[in-house]
């Protein structure tokens, strides 16, 4: 085979360092400690296993847990990557023959005639493209979100790349949706997390270890409850009218 018809392969780079795997409890560990840190998004601080399950994802699509972590959000329940993060995967995942790019037609010049085309060339040779616009997004109803209007270029992008990969490699994303800026405005603010009965030891326990302390922990509440109620009969005011009325006849 000459050097001209020689075909080269590049892997496409880690987001990561390279890890080769962990057992449970390393995973549960490191939970504990993810749940336990300010770095994380206030939905997953105290909620180490919320944060087993995304640390688990993270190894899965080989990227470090910090960045999962960042960049992964829980709306009505589901789970779902934010665009950054799903376009990232997409353009080191090999999926497409190059990375991701867009076409800006801006038409008119008028706000409403605005349109991004997300296309990628594919290793057949072919280029594959999807193409969103103003009207469109006025149409669905996602102008309801402010950004359309004072990023509506960038809010195009993301959402067409969004379809782009979900037509043509969904699995890079294993399955989850992607929240992109649009859907991310639409969920309800995240309660301020009480970090108050957050115990960091429990970063040194195994998974079972784990559980037999919460069921410990629920046992002395309920023995705690039943003291207290019993030290309220204890305390309860006696009935001392008649010992008054005994003390003003003598007087």
């Amino acid at each position: 085979m000459n050097q001209e018809n020689a075909i080269t392969t590049h892997e496409p780079a880690s987001l990561a360092p390279a890890r080769p795997s962990w057992d449970f409890d390393e995973l549960w560990r490191a939970a504990n400690a993810f749940a336990g840190s300010r770095m994380v998004p206030q939905h997953f601080q105290n909620q180490p296993q919320d944060c087993f399950v995304v640390v688990q994802l993270a190894l899965d699509l080989g990227i470090a847990p910090l960045t999962a972590l960042q960049n992964i959000f829980m709306i009505s329940g589901r789970p779902g990557f934010s665009a950054k993060l799903a376009i990232a995967l997409a353009n080191r995942s090999g999926a497409f023959a190059g990375p991701i790019r867009y076409n800006v037609d801006k038409g008119d010049g008028k706000p409403e005639s605005l349109a991004v085309t997300a296309y990628a060339p594919t290793h057949d040779g072919d280029v594959v493209e999807v193409t969103v616009s103003m009207q469109m997004a006025r149409l669905e109803g996602w102008t309801k979100n402010n950004k359309y209007k004072t990023i509506p270029e960038q809010m195009l992008r993301l959402r067409s790349a969004k379809w782009l990969i979900d037509l043509h490699c969904p699995e890079i994303l294993l399955g989850l949706d992607v929240h992109d800026s649009d859907t991310m405005s639409q969920r309800t603010n995240v309660t301020k997390v009480d970090r108050s009965n957050y115990q960091p030891e429990t970063n040194n326990l195994s998974l079972q270890q784990a559980i037999e302390q919460q069921k410990n922990n629920a046992v002395q509440a309920v023995v705690i409850t039943e003291e207290s109620k019993n030290l309220a009969t204890i305390a309860e005011p006696q009935d001392s009218s008649d010992e008054i009325s005994e003390e003003i006849k003598n007087e």
